[in-house]
């Protein structure tokens, strides 16, 4: 998820009374909250370095636990220095609950997270929930904003939150046609600002009942994302008889909880496309082939560069070409790159006579095969 969701829920978590048992109060929560993020110094030394690294050790829960257990003594010895009243154990509770939240609000979408690193490697998703997502950013942000006083610097700062929402959403609506969640946040935030222009006093448990909206949030989401798949399946199955239900995935699309991208993996196939959840309109899938057994794609695939990809890369495909000097093969994540998201981002190309050249980090992975083959060959056989 964004910064800003993460520290929305440190804000409320400070809201419910954390704040008060650590120094530093809700600032120092809103640091607990983003911990994890630190990993994103890795892009520094390349592209490869943040897709090795991102969502890596920090996110696991052995790293967070390092890493709130180093918090948790950096902010002790600054209570003992202050005099602050909260004892270790209160402030240990304050910070590894809240950095807790990180992994958990990362787990609920479609990049996913490695919990159990540094001992298992592999990749789990939720697939809930958008990275960005504006319905998180009313409920908590409305949360927080009704219930403090603010100064005229922190009323300029809220104004900024939401004129840079309403800014992300309007390049949505133009972009993907997400007029009616333009809408909705433009009423919620109205809302908001008409409660606090008329001074409706809210009790500070607000914040609690905004943290467990979430909640109901993901779980609406979680059913819905079921009936979808339930209702997809059979459509893909009539096109290829025997498929496993693992082999079809929906993710979440920005601010629209009724529709979703589609993934299907075959052995050799890798299908991409659009879900409707509660339509009468048909799913719509192409597929397109992984040539992942071309040697030249299995030569790429050995490389670190593309075995560090391959490694990140959920739904991987590999395309071969020829150019002066030699083969280039480029390698995608299909969820980037054929669903309006981030092609850059979710590529790479190399060129086997010079793959030495791209920045790499050394970490001794093994290119991964897709997901399900094994289990998608014996269905066929």
């Amino acid at each position: 998820m964004d910064n800003l969701t993460h520290s929305l829920v440190a804000v409320s978590l400070g809201r419910v009374g954390l704040r008060e048992k650590v120094p530093g109060g809700t600032l120092s929560l809103i640091a607990a909250a983003n911990l994890a993020d630190s990993d994103v110094v890795s892009s520094f030394w390349g592209h490869l370095y943040y897709l090795t690294y991102h969502r890596g050790f920090s996110h696991s829960i052995a790293g967070t636990l390092v890493l709130a257990a180093l918090l948790t003594v950096f902010l002790w010895l600054i209570g003992r220095s202050r005099a602050h009243p909260a004892s270790f154990g209160q402030i240990s509770l304050a910070v590894f609950g809240t950095a807790a939240t990180h992994p958990l609000l990362d787990l609920t979408n479609s990049y996913g997270v490695r919990p159990f690193l540094p001992f298992l490697e592999r990749w789990y998703y939720g697939d809930l929930v958008f990275i960005v997502d504006p319905y998180l950013w009313l409920i908590l942000g409305g949360a927080v904003f009704l219930t403090g006083q603010w100064s005229r610097p922190g009323k300029a700062a809220w104004a900024a939150v939401a004129a840079l929402g309403s800014l992300i959403l309007v390049l949505a609506a133009r972009s993907f046609g997400l007029w009616i969640p333009l809408a909705i946040w433009l009423a919620g935030v109205g809302a908001i600002l008409f409660a606090k222009k008329r001074q409706i006093v809210f009790p500070g448990s607000l914040a609690a009942f905004a943290l467990a909206a979430v909640v109901i949030y993901w779980g609406f989401l979680g059913a819905i994302h079921w009936l979808t798949l339930r209702e997809v399946y059979p459509e893909v199955q009539a096109r290829y008889p025997g498929i496993g239900r693992d082999a079809v995935s929906v993710t979440p699309r920005p601010a629209n909880p009724f529709q979703w991208d589609l993934f299907i993996e075959t052995p050799d196939e890798v299908g991409y496309g659009r879900a409707f959840s509660f339509s009468s309109q048909s799913s719509r899938f192409e597929m397109i082939p992984r040539n992942q057994d071309n040697p030249v794609a299995a030569a790429a695939a050995s490389t670190c560069p593309g075995a560090v990809f391959t490694r990140f890369a959920r739904f991987p495909v590999f395309d071969v070409s020829e150019a002066k000097g030699g083969a280039v093969v480029t390698i995608e994540d299909v969820r980037f790159t054929r669903q309006g998201r981030n092609p850059r981002f979710g590529s790479i190309t190399i060129r086997l006579d010079s793959a030495d050249a791209i920045p790499c980090p050394d970490v001794g992975v093994e290119p991964k095969t897709a997901p399900h083959l094994q289990t998608n060959r014996e269905i066929g056989e």
